[in-house]
């Protein structure tokens, strides 16, 4: 691992100890550990995307093309900030302690404030990978009790048909584009469509504190690709 890697052993044993001696034992605690260490300096970006077209292959599929921009960055301290107040708009939507999440994006910036969120209010987080097929995403929200689902612009067509088959699932939350507006109509009745955004500006109004997990609670009920049969959660 450390050879495949090219990890020092040393400095990364050091660390592990590191966060041993702070008593780091929730993933609570271990962003925690990072901001009260790297407080002002850069930990997540987004870069800028300009704009986006269509470009027809040969074979007749449709890749987007995008022309980017520069990189907007976060820090520790942002981070912070922004995912005490995604958490506590989840809380203000419903969403309970220790009650199961579901992530179902690709990686960027606002998944990790939104798993932030989540391990600072003890919201087990349900991840999916954005390439299952509507069974296996059916098969994972249904299996574990979510009523909170987390996804992307692009991936929200998906969930005209998905919402059918997930009964318990009442809040759909988007993560926006930077480029086009997403359309909230045609959704099954009765379940809330609010974006990433306006769940943050929900946090800022809220007096809610942080419900912290102990070390026995699960962060994370990450699913499988499901190569062989279902998904399974582990």
């Amino acid at each position: 691992l450390f050879q495949t890697f090219k990890i020092d052993k040393k400095k990364y044993v050091f660390f592990v100890q590191e966060l041993i001696d702070a008593g780091v034992d929730t993933m609570a605690k271990c962003f925690k550990f990072g901001l009260d260490k790297h407080r002002d300096r850069k930990c997540v970006a987004t870069r800028e995307l300009l704009s986006e077209e269509d470009e027809v292959q040969p074979n007749g599929k449709v890749f987007k093309k995008w022309k980017l921009g520069e990189y907007t960055w976060n820090t520790y301290t942002e981070v912070d900030t922004l995912s005490s107040e995604f958490g506590r708009g989840l809380r203000e939507l419903g969403q309970k302690y220790k009650q199961n999440i579901c992530i179902f994006a690709d990686t960027r910036a606002e998944w990790m404030v939104a798993a932030q969120a989540c391990f600072k209010q003890t919201f087990p987080v349900v991840t999916l990978y954005t390439n299952l097929g509507e069974e296996a995403i059916v098969h994972a929200i249904n299996q574990t009790d979510v009523e909170i689902v987390l996804t992307t612009h692009e991936l929200m067509p998906k969930f005209k048909t998905i919402l059918s088959k997930t009964k318990k699932v009442k809040c759909l939350i988007y993560m926006e584009d930077q480029v086009n507006n997403t359309e909230v109509t045609d959704y099954k009745k009765g379940v809330q469509i609010i974006g990433f955004k306006e769940v943050i500006a929900k946090g800022k109004l809220s007096q809610l504190h942080p419900t912290l997990p102990e070390p026995s609670d699960p962060a994370i009920i990450m699913f499988t690709s499901g190569s062989t049969g279902i998904p399974k959660g582990i």
